[in-house]
């Protein structure tokens, strides 16, 4: 037989296709349906009177695709659901109110009658089959449901057990591609207990399980993770009683602090928290989130329809004794009574930033300046499992704001002519920029004491017992197969040797002198600068630097020689640069030979025999040659570290590093 949606006090036939398209549901609860069909299984079991809630079972069956797409890639899209319950199933009573359009059998216990048109709003069409008992008989139903009618036939004997299951068949595309549509076993069963915490926050609950494939969770074990981390407290407004449930959770599918208005025990809007949305909770070191689950008569008597809002106004309205509470009185108490209740959590989150925050600042000590103005923008934007990145990230923001916003206020104090302001503010703003240039000149001492430990790293000894080779030092100071025309200054670090080698107008590293001049010469110096252009006079270079690395204790090479063969090579050039600049070396360019390495008794000798002279400090060795117009120094790698440091020092010693 064929039954026509009806009317509960008429017969009238009523338009199932408009009723479903006008009912509203919001993208943001795509799955709204599978959770109100989990409560109809709740309610089932609660009205079946041979069986205690405990003993009642609703297993929630994710269906998937599980088809292969044109990749050969296994497709599990979600497209319908199966929801199984051992409740009263749909019996005669159950039966005709799922017929009537506004059926009053649930109305005290928080059913509007239309709930069931939700699951055509979603999916296709929804089968039930339903096992039932009816004066000590049990029989068997089925029903068709679509949006063009109900098909349910007659009910027949059977010795199944009692059951019902309720197919969610074809699931919409419109509603299946929105985020809410959890794809994951996990989320979906998490989402269902925060629907229906309050069912097992008051104890009376049944055992439910979502499955998909091979995968089953449990939302009694769920629930048990997070127990711990419920309060209950009451409060009164307007002479009106609210139940306020405090949850705290280490997993949610929103990540987000939220209160909850409920009614008749299931989950009806979410709203912000004001005071937590840049702050962060933990406990025990790990991050957590918080929900407030609010609960009273009020709030059942005063539900719409769709369940998916409340009748109570927002603010307050002329018609007070209608809605003497708004729904913003409602949730201000309630941030009042969190603030209280996560002191503990928040108090807990601040410290864990803060540490984590001067952990970071111990080895970038340049931030603590941005910190003591913008701390609590900074102590907002992370978290207490925020990652070294993050935290570099967000310092780099607010470093960035100092800059600008300093640099902006001493603009607009230069621009006033009244004497007393300029003398007020001078102290306070000069004093905040010397502290913005000591921040930058931290992070720049910072580089290159990292520089500085890398090349000493360099210089050790293999794991295989062995000096590494000359290239790695030599990227270090200057890298290989490039000019300055190619990097930017901070790629090198000629300030390890000299630091006025760092001023240049054009440097090349290990490349042919043939390839950057009109030498014909395939000798490549390890790096070669030329300095102190005069731009007036043809750009004539008045001198250059040359270095050589030898490799440790392991080269037989004259380096002394190579020296002398590049300086003949390079005289009376000219360098050809790609902006077309060309440098000229002359007779009178002066020349500045480094040559790097570990003096052994092998090069002492050769040193010897080119007339060098050892330095009074025992840094090297010197020599000028009046021929080639060049000043010689022969360094060990050991004396570069130490004379860097020695520079550095008085910053290193003043910057705590």
């Amino acid at each position: 037989m064929q039954n026509t949606i009806k009317i509960s006090d008429g017969q009238i036939p009523a338009n199932l296709e408009g009723i479903v398209r006008n009912l509203p549901l919001r993208k943001t609860e795509a799955l709204l349906p599978v959770y109100e069909a989990v409560v109809n299984s709740i309610q089932a079991i609660d009205e079946r009177k041979d069986l205690e809630m405990a003993d009642g079972n609703i297993s929630v069956i994710i269906n998937r695709g599980l088809h292969k797409n044109l990749n050969g890639e296994k497709d599990d899209t979600i497209v319908g659901f199966e929801i199984r319950d051992n409740g009263c199933g749909f019996d005669e009573i159950n039966y005709q109110s799922f017929l009537n359009l506004h059926s009053p059998h649930k109305w005290e216990i928080g059913g509007k009658g239309i709930g069931r048109f939700t699951w055509l709003k979603v999916f296709e069409k929804v089968e039930i089959e339903s096992v039932f008992l009816e004066k000590g008989q049990k029989f068997k139903r089925i029903i068709t449901f679509t949006t063009k009618g109900i098909v349910g036939q007659e009910p027949v004997k059977t010795e199944e057990d009692i059951q019902t299951c309720v197919k969610l068949i074809g699931f919409k595309n419109e509603y299946r591609q929105q985020e809410s549509a959890f794809r994951t076993t996990e989320k979906i069963a998490q989402r269902i207990l925060e629907h229906c915490l309050s069912y097992y926050v008051g104890d009376n609950y049944p055992h439910i399980h979502t499955i998909s494939e091979e995968v089953s969770k449990d939302l009694t074990s769920m629930f048990n993770e997070l127990k711990n981390g419920i309060r209950e407290e009451n409060f009164k407004l307007a002479n009106i009683d609210f139940k306020l449930i405090h949850v705290i959770m280490f997993n949610t599918v929103q990540d987000l602090n939220k209160s909850i208005l409920c009614a008749h025990n299931r989950a009806v809007s979410s709203h912000k928290i004001d005071f937590l949305e840049k702050t962060s909770l933990s406990f025990a070191g790990k991050k957590c989130y918080y929900s407030a689950y609010i609960l009273s008569d009020y709030l059942d008597e005063n539900v719409e329809s769709d369940r998916l809002n409340f009748r109570i106004p927002s603010i307050r309205d002329l018609d007070t004794e209608t809605f003497p509470v708004t729904r913003e009185m409602i949730l201000k108490e309630v941030e009042k009574h969190s603030r209280l209740h996560l002191k503990e959590y928040t108090e807990q989150a601040e410290k864990t930033k803060k540490d984590k925050l001067n952990q970071y600042f111990l080895q970038n000590p340049h931030f603590k300046f941005v910190y003591k103005y913008y701390s609590k923008e900074i102590l907002d934007e992370i978290n207490p499992e925020s990652s070294e990145e993050k935290i570099n990230d967000v310092l780099y923001k607010y470093k960035g704001k100092a800059e600008y916003e300093k640099r902006k206020e001493v603009e607009k104090i230069l621009k006033t002519n009244k004497r007393e302001v300029l003398k007020q503010k001078n102290e306070e703003i000069f004093k905040q920029l010397d502290e913005l240039q000591k921040d930058n000149l931290t992070s720049y001492v910072i580089h290159r004491k990292l520089i500085l430990d890398l090349f000493e790293k360099s210089l050790e000894l293999n794991d295989d017992g062995k000096y590494p080779f000359e290239r790695e030092i030599h990227d270090i100071i200057f890298p290989r197969k490039t000019d300055s025309e190619k990097i930017d200054y901070d790629d090198h670090n000629l300030w390890l040797i000299d630091e006025s080698l760092t001023f240049h107008s054009y440097a090349a590293s290990d490349m042919k002198l043939k390839n950057i001049s009109d030498s014909d010469s395939d000798n490549r110096p390890d790096v070669i600068i030329f300095s102190e252009v005069n731009e007036n006079n043809s750009n004539i270079c008045n001198s250059v630097s040359i270095i050589e690395l030898k490799r440790s204790q392991t080269d037989d090479r004259d380096i002394v020689n190579q020296l002398y063969t590049y300086i003949e090579n390079i005289q009376n050039c000219t360098i050809k640069r790609e902006n077309g600049r060309d440098i000229k070396t002359t007779d009178s360019t002066k020349f500045f030979c480094y040559a790097l390495c570990d003096p052994d008794d092998k090069i002492k000798q050769t040193l010897k025999r080119h007339k060098f002279k050892e330095m009074y400090n025992g840094a090297g060795y010197y020599l000028f040659h009046e021929d080639y117009n060049a000043y010689m120094e022969v360094l060990s790698y050991d004396w570069i570290s130490v004379n860097a440091k020695q520079r550095l020092k008085i910053y290193f010693e003043k910057l705590g590093i």
